[in-house]
Formats: C-alpha cells, structure tokens, sequence
C-alpha cells in the first residue's frame, strides 16, 4: 500500500504518474460509456456530454500536473 502523497525520487514519480493517468483513463471510459448511454435515450445531452468530458479532462491534466512537481 502507498503511505506517502508525493513521490520520494524519479522512479516514485514515474510509478505515480503512470497510476495517475491509468486511473484517469479508466474513469473517462467508464464515464464516456455512461453519457453516451444517457445521450441514446435522451438526444438533448449530447452537447453536455461533450461539456462534461472537457471538464474531466482539464481535471486530469490539472491533479496529473501536481505529480510532476
């Protein structure tokens, strides 16, 4: 089990990074798979699907980020 926050050298950080966007990936699936069934029963989502993808993306990118510094 990892006890620490911040990674404690290069390897750490490589390992955090790489569980980072590994997490990171399997939510936007599982999320995108959930809008797009919500958008086939309800056509109007769809622009909001598009909104919210965005907006977990800049997220990503933004907790990804403090890995790296």
């Amino acid at each position: 089990m990892i006890k620490r926050l911040r990674p404690a050298n290069k390897t750490d950080l490589n390992l955090w990074s790489y569980y980072c966007e590994l997490l990171f990936s399997a939510l936007y699936l599982i999320a995108s798979y959930i809008a797009l069934q919500l958008c086939s029963i309800n056509r109007s989502l769809v622009g909001e699907f598009f909104f919210i993808l965005v907006i977990f993306t800049k997220v990503q990118l933004f907790v990804c980020e403090m890995f790296y510094q």
